[in-house]
């Protein structure tokens, strides 16, 4: 997947290359059709034309290369000129000129690579803004906006889950490792999570060792649970951080709309009691709020896990 992933980049950045190349040749093809048409009638202004092509290219290469076009221009006007005997004794129609479009060609360059900087400092500062700075997931404030959207255009044939989990024994890593580990920790969290899970799913780092998981367009509340039960056993797994072995064990609250609710304040409601429940009944487990989900004590115990409760 990743080596596919990787080739299809490649393809794209290769065909944006070849649209550009093929771009500023049709451009400088215009104006040099659009000088020989001209020159008999504007005579010595015509060179100032290129500013055109100039502005353009540098448009679509950025700064380095506008200045680079700005140069060729000049180059290419000379040539141009040549031929129509209008440089005999007038330099300053190609020197000044040439200096006019090598300016342009460098401002129009820079202020095209300074919107491309803005740009990417704009998209950098939305993405911090909506994610967790450790792990990368989304943090509380953009998970609840990307909960509700996704709980209004819920089609009422489909389920939804909402996974409230809880790592148990992360402070003792803390304590005995030291933040750091703990830190590497909550990212190799975050990581399996993410490989356990679609993509289309919603992952968020609540807070502290607390994530969320919302599984949209599910068939059954059976889905929930098996994805619960297969992150339970992943968590439960030890981790290698830094010559580090660690182990913890997870506390999973899950509800379900619309059984549970409709409004992310309900599900999120149900799900963190029933994680506590997970908590009162000694830890690392997975506690259903609706009441009719009962179905998963045998498999846990199978795992050798806590048996997994439901109200």
């Amino acid at each position: 997947m990743n080596n596919f992933g990787s080739a299809t980049e490649e393809k794209t950045k290769l065909d944006q290359f070849g649209f550009r190349l093929l771009t500023t040749m049709l451009i400088w093809l215009v104006y040099i059709l659009g000088f020989l048409v001209l020159v008999p009638v504007l005579k010595e202004p015509t060179g100032i034309l290129v500013l055109l092509p100039i502005i353009l290219g540098s448009w679509l290469w950025g700064m380095r290369k506008g200045a680079a076009l700005a140069f060729f221009g000049a180059c290419l006007n000379v040539l141009l000129y040549l031929p129509t005997g209008l440089l005999e004794n007038r330099s300053w129609i190609i020197a000044v000129p040439g200096i006019v479009v090598f300016l342009v060609g460098v401002m129009v360059g820079y202020l095209q690579d300074l919107r491309q900087t803005l740009k990417r400092q704009n998209i950098l500062i939305s993405y911090h803004a909506d994610h967790d700075s450790l792990t990368g997931l989304l943090n509380r404030n953009s998970f609840g906006r990307e909960a509700k959207l996704r709980l209004e255009r819920t089609n009422t044939a489909d389920q939804t889950a909402l996974l409230y989990i809880d790592l148990d024994g992360f402070k003792s890593v803390n304590d005995n490792f030291g933040h750091a580990v703990g830190d590497l920790l909550l990212v190799a969290v975050a990581e399996r999570l993410r490989k356990l899970t679609r993509k289309a799913d919603l992952h968020a780092r609540i807070g502290g060792d607390e994530f969320a998981l919302m599984l949209s367009q599910l068939s059954e509340a059976e889905d929930a649970e098996r994805i619960a039960t297969a992150l339970l056993a992943s968590l439960s797994e030890p981790f290698m951080l830094s010559k580090v072995t660690v182990s913890v064990q997870a506390s999973i609250g899950v509800s379900m709309a619309p059984q549970d609710g409709m409004t992310l304040d309900e599900l999120l409601k149900s799900s963190d009691q029933a994680m506590y429940s997970v908590k009162a009944n000694g830890k690392n487990g997975i506690w259903f709020a609706a009441p009719q989900e009962k179905t998963m004590p045998d498999q846990n115990a199978a795992q050798g896990l806590n048996p997994t409760l439901a109200q």
